[in-house]
């Protein structure tokens, strides 16, 4: 209980009030204690990446992909629990570097993984036997040799010769 009395020559005033103080809130920067981890897949195939960081106040998420934003679309579902985990459904996976930052008021820390994605096999042309068929993009061009570059005389000096003409210059 906390008194406020205010005095003068007129007279006395004063009021009473309940204070109550409450302990400032602990704050710990996050950390992830379920990182991303780097992943190889067949095309078409789906990948769920999940994280869990801890950290006080409760930290939020953001999802980047090769340095972008990441945002919900058709084929990225990004999911949070607001505990602290979450994660990101990519179907169909989508080859790159993704990244989830964790933040609160006390910080931020970060964990990457590198989706790659395999191309469909190619399916092998027959030609001659058996042999694969090489197929060459529509717009191509040979480039010439370049041409051998024309012999040139390069006329030496000894350098030995040219001291000992000078010290007979320096002598006479």
């Amino acid at each position: 209980e906390v008194a406020c009395i205010a005095r003068n020559r007129s007279g006395e005033a004063s009021f009473t009030c309940q204070l109550s103080v409450v302990a400032r809130e602990a704050r710990v920067p996050p950390s992830f204690t379920e990182r991303l981890t780097s992943t190889r897949v067949k095309d078409g195939q789906s990948v769920l990446l999940k994280v869990k960081a801890e950290g006080q106040p409760v930290p939020g998420l953001a999802w980047q992909k090769d340095g972008y934003t990441l945002r919900q679309t058709s084929g990225v579902r990004i999911l949070q629990d607001g505990a602290g985990a979450g994660s990101v459904e990519l179907s169909p996976a989508i080859s790159g570097w993704y990244q989830c930052t964790a933040y609160n008021t006390a910080g931020s820390c970060a964990t990457r993984a590198r989706i790659v994605v395999d191309p469909p096999p190619q399916q092998q042309h027959q030609m001659n036997g058996g042999a694969p068929k090489i197929v060459l993009p529509a717009q191509s061009r040979t480039i010439p040799p370049e041409k051998e570059p024309e012999q040139e005389v390069i006329y030496l000096k000894h350098v030995d010769n040219q001291k000992q003409e000078m010290k007979r210059e320096e002598v006479v």
